[in-house]
């Protein structure tokens, strides 16, 4: 779940060096990859932290979020784009790292661990 966003983000990076619009899928065609490894341990995460309503509420939070980001994302980045056509993937590998970070410390403070037995990020 940690490491999924650090991918996406990577990946968003790798897509700011393409020439040519026909080569995106060559670095954007692993994001399912890193989707999948990012959804189900998140969902995962939110289900253990509640139950009955609490848990209703975390997860209907979340969907209406994801709902919003796939209707707000493709217009913000189209305006980006106008902008500069690497603006967007920019933004999205900044909000990843970003996402990576927060949830690395979260996850450290939620589930600490031994002296010699960190989490580890990959």
């Amino acid at each position: 779940m940690v490491a999924g966003p650090s991918f996406l983000g990577i990946s968003c990076l790798l897509m700011t060096q393409t020439g040519q619009v026909k080569e995106v899928p060559g670095p954007g065609g692993p994001q399912r990859f890193q989707h999948g490894h990012f959804l189900a341990g998140f969902q995962a995460w939110i289900a253990e932290s509640h139950s009955g309503a609490g848990l209703a509420r975390n997860i209907g939070s979340f969907n209406m979020s994801w709902t919003a980001s796939h209707l707000i994302g493709p217009t913000l980045s189209g305006l980006l784009f106008g902008l500069h056509s690497r603006l967007p993937f920019w933004l999205a590998a900044a909000l990843c790292l970003s996402l990576f970070f927060v949830m690395r410390l979260r996850l450290e403070r939620e589930f600490p661990s031994s002296k010699g037995d960190r989490i580890s990020a990959f």
